[in-house]
């Protein structure tokens, strides 16, 4: 009898948590929660909560002015289930498909980003975030800078940060970024460190960028015909401070200019582009991020002083080597 009375208690917490399962309105009920805590700038199309992932559509993220900033078609969060009961929401895993992320600097040169929370939830959580890995796949990033008038948007962009304890706190970090840019050229990043203290080393990438992109950062009466450029740098960051050795290798460069141009003679430097076939510039950036510092100008200026010097010297040498042979003779 008593076997039976278990039974049946056990059967009826069953159906219970079954029938609340299906028929309570979680879906619902965390949509809402989610973008009254996000503010009015985030907008979810549909959740789908399940044991032990969240699933999300149509996320939509605008800035103040109601410009987008980003749109994510699908947003998969895989979590792991016993650390809530020690107040701790460890996330496996945060995957978003197909990105879109408008990077915009209007004419007053603010970057128009978005402003999230609500104001009204200013009380810090009791439960502790870890996010294990964030992955993004087949995005779309859009960098415009309304101030230079220049347009530049990345394709095929693949995300990969990971950490054993979590990208949000402090410890070993694998970032990885890789993407396809606008009107050719390819993009990687490797790095590896800790993400929120910006203390990170790794290597940056760029091929074959057409130098055409890089117009709208070229002072002066400049036309550029056609151009690749190559950019490979060894770099670290520690605390917001930059030291990136870099290798800038531009080949089939074609542009006319009259003046100077970054600060050499333009006519100088246009003879040493038609001269080489590929250019190889080793310079420096470093600085904090907001005012970083670069010695490509001196650099340049350099290059062409000892193509100069060549010039001129090849013909002496030239006219005086008749006269060193008439001079050993007559010794």
């Amino acid at each position: 009898m008593k076997k039976r009375v278990i039974i049946g208690i056990l059967l009826m917490i069953a159906i219970s948590i079954i029938a609340i399962y299906f028929f309570f309105p979680f879906d619902t009920i965390v949509k809402e929660k989610l973008e009254q805590s996000l503010g009015k700038n985030v907008s979810i199309e549909k959740i789908n909560v399940k044991w032990n992932y969240i699933y999300a559509s149509g996320i939509s993220v605008k800035t103040a002015p109601e410009l987008e900033f980003l749109k994510i078609k699908e947003l998969k969060v895989k979590l792991y289930f016993l650390p809530l009961l020690r107040k701790q929401l460890e996330i496996k895993e945060i995957q978003a498909e197909s990105p879109h992320l408008y990077l915009i600097k209007n004419k007053k040169g603010q970057w128009q980003l978005p402003s999230l929370f609500s104001s009204a939830d200013t009380q810090k959580s009791s439960i502790n975030l870890a996010v294990k890995e964030l992955k993004s796949i087949s995005g779309v990033v859009i960098i415009q800078d309304e101030v230079k008038g220049s347009y530049i948007k990345l394709t095929d962009v693949n995300v990969s940060i990971k950490s054993n304890n979590s990208i949000l706190q402090t410890g070993n970090t694998l970032i990885y970024a890789s993407a396809q840019i606008s009107d050719g050229g390819s993009l990687t990043i490797n790095s590896e460190g800790t993400f929120p203290h910006q203390q990170l080393k790794g290597t940056l990438n760029i091929k074959d960028l057409n130098i055409k992109v890089l117009r709208p950062y070229m002072s002066g009466d400049v036309k550029v015909k056609r151009g690749m450029i190559s950019l490979d740098s060894d770099f670290s960051i520690n605390n917001g401070y930059v030291k990136a050795p870099f290798v800038l290798k531009a080949k089939q460069v074609e542009i006319e200019s009259k003046g100077f141009l970054m600060g050499v003679s333009a006519p100088l430097l246009i003879e040493l582009l038609k001269k080489k076939e590929e250019i190889v510039l080793p310079f420096n950036i470093w600085g904090q991020w907001d005012n970083l510092q670069n010695d490509l100008e001196s650099v340049i200026k350099k290059q062409i002083t000892e193509e100069v010097g060549k010039t001129i010297t090849s013909p002496l040498k030239t006219i005086t080597k008749p006269l060193t042979g008439v001079i050993k003779k007559g010794k």
